[in-house]
């Protein structure tokens, strides 16, 4: 027993020194917080777009351009005048109606505290060409940069093979976008590399729009063994993958991705000393705040005559079915599932499972994809979820296999 304890505080001061040094990541997402990668602002050509700027000083926003993000093409400038003050700023700025269907780069010129600045998004405007249905989305989960469990369960195996070709599969697909449904990276020690690793892959292979969500494994803490935590995912994703929910209006329907580990940092706490010293467990469950709840709720309260989607990492049943041990404020799981039947929602996408499910809850089709970076089903393996969406109001849905047998290291 003496040596396991030795050998766990030695473990819990590696991590700690290795988790610590995540401070200095550059983020992926500076002053321009909206639209980025992973919450593209979608528009016709001519149409408008929302901007969300934080700057430190006041200022005026002066101009904007979108550059085609997949070829070679001549930057569209628009010029703007937009007064700022210091911290989050919002105004729009009209498309040039010239502006082909396709993926933009996007960049914001402005003046701060005398100084001209300017902040750029890869891939953060796609100029559609109609947002009738039928169209077609797909979801990606389980991305999972860094997890090492798929290279244990298939020695020898290649991973990042598998998650290149869910981006390319997508690609092939030319959907109106991709729902990446959380668990991005995979535990905090990785988190230093894995969050900017996962951001460079994903714009260096996706050649469509993605709308990412976190999972579980984004949203991990690791304390100190007293309890202070010295490094949170949590803390991390605003800067490499901005807001933890988004809607998107396209067609007929409204697709809410919501943030579905919703807990405060101790349950998501993975130090294991601390866990036994404090007598707190840690859970993979997943939750809704009230807060969370609420803004669920006003989705629901402005959505007209859409058709609602939820979209988030934890299916319904994944959800814990007594938080309060927790949480005080916490949805359970029966009053998750009684808000999605009295709200009728019809279709449901998530993860988390590593394997697909498609399963009717009264009225709510729920439907999981696997995992395409970790552990899966051997007769699965890994894949991605193509949906087809109809002017009906009707969505179905088409798992497609990756790989026949595990990809090898060369």
């Amino acid at each position: 027993m003496k040596r396991f304890i030795r050998i766990l505080a030695v473990c819990s001061l590696m991590s700690l020194a290795m988790l610590k040094s995540a401070a200095g990541m550059t983020p992926a997402i500076r002053e321009l917080k909206q639209p980025t990668f992973s919450r593209p602002a979608f528009a016709l050509p001519g149409g408008s777009v929302s901007v969300e700027l934080e700057t430190t000083a006041e200022g005026r926003a002066t101009a904007a351009a979108i550059s085609p993000a997949l070829e070679a093409g001549a930057s569209m400038p628009v010029a703007i005048d937009a007064p700022l003050k210091a911290g989050s700023n919002s105004f729009e700025f009209k498309l040039p109606a010239q502006a082909a269907p396709g993926l933009y780069d996007l960049c914001v010129s402005f003046v701060a505290a005398g100084q001209d600045k300017q902040d750029c998004q890869r891939h953060a405007v796609s100029v559609v060409k109609s947002f009738d249905a039928p169209f077609t989305f797909v979801q990606i989960t389980d991305y999972h940069m860094g997890d090492p469990r798929a290279e244990r369960q298939f020695p020898g195996m290649d991973i990042a093979q598998v998650r290149i070709a869910a981006l390319e599969a997508a690609n092939r697909l030319n959907p109106s976008f991709v729902l990446i449904t959380g668990d991005i990276t995979a535990y905090t020690e990785t988190y230093e590399w894995a969050y900017p690793a996962a951001v460079k892959e994903m714009l260096d292979h996706a050649r469509v729009p993605l709308i990412i969500i976190p999972g579980n494994h984004d949203f991990y803490a690791y304390s100190d063994d007293n309890g202070v935590i010295q490094i949170d995912g949590r803390a991390i994703w605003p800067d490499f993958f901005g807001p933890t929910h988004t809607t998107l209006d396209f067609g007929p329907f409204r697709f809410i991705c919501f943030n579905s580990y919703d807990w405060d940092s101790e349950p998501r706490n993975m130090n294991t000393a601390y866990q036994l010293k404090a007598g707190v467990t840690h859970t993979y469950g997943g939750t809704m705040s009230s807060a969370e709840f609420a803004w669920v709720r006003a989705a629901f309260d402005t959505i007209g005559d859409r058709t609602p989607v939820l979209v988030s990492h934890h299916g319904p049943r994944q959800f814990e079915p007594i938080p309060m041990q927790w949480c005080k404020d916490c949805l359970t799981q029966g009053k998750f599932m009684s808000l999605i039947n009295k709200l009728e929602v019809p279709y449901y996408f998530y993860g988390h499972i590593h394997r697909n499910n498609v399963t009717k809850e009264k009225n709510t089709m729920a439907i999981a994809t696997t995992s395409v970076g970790s552990d899966v089903d051997k007769n699965e393996l890994w894949g991605i979820r193509v949906a087809r969406a109809s002017a009906d109001r009707t969505i179905t849905t088409e798992f497609i296999k990756l790989f026949d047998a595990p990809p090898m290291k060369k």
